[in-house]
């Protein structure tokens, strides 16, 4: 009977609800912007473990993973993004340093990602999604949004034309439209 019902309600939610990507795969390319140069295996690790605060049985065959991915190689670049992560993480907590430490590439898209979350659409238009960000102080180019959106598979809304006009009682801060002012020119003379 459980099965059943949620194999149903599968069925009635679209999956790929966010531009063509699934909840997943958006929380991965945010985790991954938030990440940064550091490894995204290392630093959910990391991120994981010191939620927790102590070992669980998923947290530790992870950290065996771990360490067979280290000591067989005799490489240590796992273990410097280890020490990379811990440290960003330390950092991260103090939201003076949170912006810095992001850097402003990753920052924007990071925001984007999270717009998409909280706003499930089919497709995204470029220039709603720029407003987005201009209103958090990110000036960025559409054509840098398109090779975004590109990149991550995130469909866009292509259709020809202006995009629709928003429906006045939709938005109340609206403000009604003043006619021009009349202009008169007095000849001197």
């Amino acid at each position: 009977m459980w099965l059943e019902e949620c194999r149903r309600l599968r069925e009635q939610f679209p999956a790929r609800i966010y531009g063509g990507l699934t909840w997943n795969e958006v929380m991965q390319l945010v985790r991954h912007y938030q990440a940064g140069t550091i490894d995204l295996g290392v630093f959910l690790l990391a991120d994981e473990w010191q939620k927790a605060g102590k070992s669980s049985p998923a947290l530790k065959w992870a950290g065996t993973e771990f360490l067979e991915g280290v000591i067989p190689s005799g490489r240590r670049r796992l273990l410097r993004y280890l020490e990379k992560a811990l440290a960003f993480l330390k950092g991260y907590k103090d939201k003076t340093k949170r912006r810095a430490m992001l850097g402003y590439g990753d920052r924007w898209k990071m925001r984007v990602m999270l717009h998409i979350l909280q706003h499930p659409s089919e497709c995204y238009r470029t220039r709603e999604l720029c407003a987005h960000l201009a209103t958090l102080g990110f000036k960025i180019s559409a054509k840098d949004m398109r090779r975004f959106c590109a990149r991550h598979g995130i469909r866009r809304d292509m259709r020809p034309g202006r995009p629709p006009k928003q429906n006045v009682l939709e938005t109340p801060t609206a403000k009604p439209s003043q006619p021009p002012a009349k202009v008169t020119v007095s000849k001197a003379g």
